[in-house]
């Protein structure tokens, strides 16, 4: 018992000679979680009581402006007596220094916790750098200040849609689709959609080798995220009218069925799969122009990824 507490206190005077950013560094060098581990436990620590201040704040700003209306009143009755030349009542005096001095604290403590978020505001941005240099703005999926917080302090923070769309950029340049895929942003929504048309044969629904590449490379790229995949089905103009295909809107269908199955024999799941056919209709204005070229015989995926 006695070894050990005096290893605790050669520790502790250690912590306070070094320093614990000093500590925590040395330790990284070892262990890169220890680092992360420390780093979020604080940046938690500071967002929480960030947040708590601002709530009583806004609290307290409520309470001044309801006791500021009151002093308002007060006035206005002082200066009613006053007008008529009438002593003012000691109570009604009583009440207004009480007033002015309820408003007076309010203040002040207003006061007091912007200078503490200003404070703690400070150290985040600190800690906020300190990450930021030590991964160089790579492998920061793990981090991210609160926006609330951020937009408190001013720490210009990535929107989740940036560091998604990054992610997906990175993987799309891996995986070779690029050209392939574009990135869109809809309704503040990350889409990703096919740049290169998947095109098929007059009157045939059958995929091509090159499709059936691509959609296994596609299905990799978007399996491990919460999505929904909407797929459209078209046909040039051409009417068509066979027992398998009566019309060109099943062949639309029979289009998008082929890319859906497809999808789900490399991992997807089809609950997340809504299939569509416009048949000859719905061309863009390019197509429409020469509606019977190989674009207007394709089908198009939309990739949604869902908010977290």
């Amino acid at each position: 018992m006695a070894k050990f507490k005096k290893n605790f206190y050669a520790c502790m005077i250690f912590l306070l000679i070094v320093g614990v950013d000093e500590v925590y560094a040395a330790n990284d060098m070892i262990l890169p979680e220890s680092f992360k581990s420390a780093a979020l436990f604080e940046k938690n620590s500071l967002e929480g009581t960030i947040i708590e201040y601002e709530h009583k704040i806004v609290e307290s700003k409520e309470d001044l402006v309801k006791e500021t209306s009151h002093q308002e009143w007060l006035i206005l009755k002082i200066e009613k007596i006053r007008d008529q030349t009438r002593q003012i009542p000691i109570e009604l005096t009583k009440s207004y220094e009480t007033s002015n001095s309820k408003i007076q604290v309010i203040s002040q403590e207003i006061n007091r916790m912007e200078s503490l978020i200003k404070k703690h505001g400070n150290a985040l941005k600190q800690l906020d750098k300190k990450v930021h240099n030590k991964y160089k703005n790579n492998d920061l999926g793990w981090w991210t200040i609160n926006e609330k917080v951020a937009m408190l302090i001013g720490i210009p923070v990535a929107h989740e849609n940036s560091i998604l769309k990054q992610e997906l950029e990175k993987k799309i340049k891996e995986k070779g689709l690029e050209g392939w895929v574009k990135i869109l942003e809809q309704d503040s929504n990350i889409v990703l959609v096919n740049q290169l048309p998947i095109l098929f044969a007059s009157a045939k629904a059958d995929l091509t080798k090159e499709n059936k590449e691509y959609l296994k490379k596609f299905s990799l790229l978007v399996k491990d995220y919460p999505v929904k995949i909407k797929i459209k089905g078209f046909a040039d103009p051409r009417k068509i009218k066979t027992d398998k295909f009566p019309s060109n809107r099943e062949l639309g269908a029979y289009r998008a069925a082929s890319v859906s199955h497809e999808l789900v024999k490399n991992g997807i799941s089809p609950a997340i799969i809504a299939v569509t056919s416009y048949g000859e209709y719905g061309l863009s204005e390019k197509e429409e122009k020469n509606p019977n070229s190989a674009l207007s015989r394709s089908v198009e995926i939309s990739a949604f990824f869902e908010n977290k």
